[in-house]
């Protein structure tokens, strides 16, 4: 893999991993802002209570978070070293 396909796949991940923080943040906004509004309807329509629906919330929160760190950021940190290493391998 060439430095220039290197620095793409990086640029790539990272502004992938951007847009999906600013999804999470819209998401997680409309969650908590209609918050009474989702656990009226949770309540009326599901046979789950308040602490079950809010604990599955934030479980999903949690998994998004981690999918985020693993599947975008992990590549674009292991990638940076990648480049580093390849610039330092030509300077010298």
């Amino acid at each position: 893999m060439t430095k220039e396909q290197m620095i793409f796949w990086r640029n790539f991940l990272f502004n992938t991993f951007l847009v999906l923080l600013m999804f999470a943040l819209v998401i997680l906004g409309v969650i908590f802002g209609f918050w009474n509004t989702w656990m009226g309807i949770a309540e009326k329509y599901t046979p789950f209570d308040k602490n079950m629906v809010a604990e599955s919330v934030l479980n999903s929160i949690v998994i998004v978070r981690q999918f985020a760190l693993m599947f975008f950021i992990c590549p674009v940190i292991a990638l940076h070293f990648m480049i580093r290493r390849k610039k330092q391998k030509y300077n010298s």
